[in-house]
């Protein structure tokens, strides 16, 4: 998941430097501080949803044009998915019995 975060802040710094957008201005379209958007975009840091809509909005780019990524990070992601269905479904059903 660690490559997924990397690849994504690369992109982000490749979107932002392609359109001209400081760090700083980004980071306030996001709605995050300065440290932040250096933590998301070194890939030490998680993108929330509402903030990668954000980053879309602003780069006038779909989120999936956003998230691209290669494929051996595409069968990292299912399998991280997965796995939370997976538990979500235990839970669910765990509820569902009592």
């Amino acid at each position: 998941m660690e490559d997924v975060k990397k690849e994504l802040g690369n992109k982000l710094i490749a979107f932002r430097n392609e359109k001209k957008i400081t760090r700083e201005e980004l980071a306030k379209c996001m709605g995050v501080s300065m440290q932040q958007m250096y933590r998301i975009e070194r890939g030490d840091a998680s993108v929330k949803a509402e903030e990668l809509g954000r980053i879309a909005k602003t780069y006038n780019a779909s989120i999936d044009r956003l998230l691209e990524i290669d494929e051996g990070n595409r069968l990292d992601i299912k399998s991280e998915l997965e796995s939370c269905l997976d538990k979500m479904k235990k839970i669910y059903n765990k509820i569902d019995t009592k």
